[in-house]
């Protein structure tokens, strides 16, 4: 249900348009807040090198903030060291001709740092004076917090470096400085927020202080959209990282990154969609989730993945018509949709109307060839219904086939088809491989016990059946059954009595 994709397609949008119409004073403040404008989705076409250095030259509050600097060396030239000789130039010239330029002394150092930390063949030596010069600049400015949000981005990069292993480099003491300083500026919290978001390269926990403090300067700043969307495009670079290390995103990044997206763009469905669907499989906000995804259903009638998601928010409400209702509109509009697919049949599995489910099973595993979840329960349902059991094999032998673990469900579906097969004995080994004790398989196997006439054996695993599942009372009259059985030594026709459950 998460579409990042059209999510960046509507930031980008929203960038360029505002990029057209951009004055020097909207320039100045799309730089404050680290907007790459020479990277190739923000470009400023527009504008060029002279334009962007007459504009630091000429602006008497560039602050110390490292987004401004590391944008202009890194994206202004394909010759990174020409550009560092070329803002150090003018710089100095601005300076020279007396110009009201702030912290120069820090300036002149960030580039020597850049010069070292970059291009280490020529300054690899110079490593140890710069971090001097930077505890020299912490004294001369220790009133400004951005000395120290910079110094440590600078201890934080030479800590990759071998050469530094035998120095203590406290780069979180130095940015604790900077978050706790009196200093109340939106800008210096989405620095230390950046600053965060480099240390979750190394460091995912670090991932939830950046989330802070990118709240914290949206809420400095509740009217500049342009802070928003810069937070809300390094929101989605932390949950991609989420996505390309197989690790599950916490909700609150997700919950962050929609609820931001509708703010930027009230008009967006798919944010509404995406933040009910997040509501409605893992917050447990069933009433919100509805709310949201009538809204997104509102603006888009005809889009199988968000009638798909108010299908399922009316599912967790306890409305089964009406997700009924959705869930085959969505299927009629697009009966390829592969999550439609999968919730359609999910939810006849939750009704117990198996026909229903196994034929929208049937067209998902076409299209998801690699489900094996799925795949294990079209081959259970086919059992339940005692057909097509050949081919209910062939899906779950083609489970076990990828299945390293010997996943217990999958091996209790082979053994339950082996078993309405009338392989008893087949059966009987396979759920003698099953280790772990559930009530489902433990009843399967009293069943095969009972094929066999293995009565006291049948008896033992409906009694550890009633032990996790009282309330059954199949598995109860079968246990009364066989103990009466098994202590008045009955003759099988009273066995006719016994429940096969199937």
């Amino acid at each position: 249900m998460i579409n990042l994709k059209k999510i960046h397609i509507i930031l980008l949008i929203f960038i360029l348009s505002l990029n057209v119409s951009a004055n020097k004073a909207k320039l100045k403040e799309l730089f404050d807040f680290g907007i790459n404008v020479y990277n190739y989705e923000f470009a400023l076409k527009e504008l060029n090198d002279e334009d962007f250095i007459k504009l630091i030259k000429n602006n008497d509050k560039i602050d110390i903030q490292s987004e401004l600097i590391v944008n202009f060396i890194f994206y202004s030239s394909k010759k990174p060291d020409e550009a560092v000789d070329k803002l150090e130039a003018e710089i100095g010239l601005g300076y020279l001709k007396g110009e009201n330029i702030k912290n120069v002394d820090f300036l002149f150092s960030f580039i020597k740092f850049v010069k070292v930390y970059f291009f280490k063949d020529k300054f690899l030596a110079d490593i140890i004076d710069t971090m001097r010069e930077f505890k020299l600049l912490e004294k001369l400015y220790e009133n400004d917090p951005w000395i120290y949000v910079i110094n440590a981005l600078v201890l934080y990069t030479f800590s990759t470096e071998k050469s530094m292993e035998s120095y203590e480099l406290p780069f979180y003491d130095k940015i604790e400085r900077a978050i706790y300083s009196n200093f109340q500026e939106s800008k210096l919290n989405y620095a230390t927020a950046n600053f965060f978001k480099n240390v979750g390269l190394r460091n995912p926990s670090a991932h939830r202080l950046a989330t802070v403090q990118y709240q914290k300067a949206i809420a400095m700043a509740p009217d500049n959209k342009v802070l928003k969307i810069v937070c809300l495009k390094n929101l989605i670079r932390l949950l991609e990282v989420y996505k390309i290390s197989s690790v599950e995103a916490p909700v609150w990044l997700e919950e962050l990154i929609y609820a931001y997206t509708i703010d930027i763009d009230p008009n967006d469905a798919f944010a509404y969609n995406n933040l009910a669907f997040l509501y409605a499989t893992k917050m447990n906000r069933a009433e919100d989730a509805l709310k949201l995804a009538q809204t997104a259903y509102d603006m888009r009638k005809e889009e199988a993945s968000i009638l798909d998601t108010l299908a399922y928010a009316h599912l967790v409400n306890g409305n089964f018509e009406e997700a009924r209702k959705f869930f085959e509109k969505a299927y009629s509009i697009d009966s390829k949709n592969s999550t439609v697919l999968k919730h359609i049949s999910d939810f006849y599995l939750f009704l117990d109307q198996r026909e229903l489910a196994v034929k929208y099973l049937n067209e998902y595993i076409k299209i998801v060839k690699n489900d094996n979840g799925a795949k294990n329960n079209l081959a259970f349902l086919l059992a339940l219904l005692d057909r097509e059991l050949d081919f209910a094999k062939s899906l779950i032998d083609d489970v076990l086939s990828d299945d390293k673990n010997k996943t217990p469900a999958y091996m209790d579906t082979l053994g339950w088809i082996l078993y309405k097969q009338g392989k008893y004995n087949e059966a009987l080994k396979i759920f003698e491989n099953i280790e772990e004790e559930e009530a489902e398989i433990l009843i399967h196997q009293g069943l095969v016990h009972a094929k066999l006439q293995n009565y006291e054996k049948s008896l033992d695993f409906f009694r550890k059946a009633l032990n996790l599942d009282s309330e059954n009372e199949n598995v109860l009259k079968n246990y009364i059954l066989l103990y009466n059985m098994i202590k008045y030594n009955l003759k099988d026709p009273y066995f006719k009595e016994f429940i096969w459950m199937d």
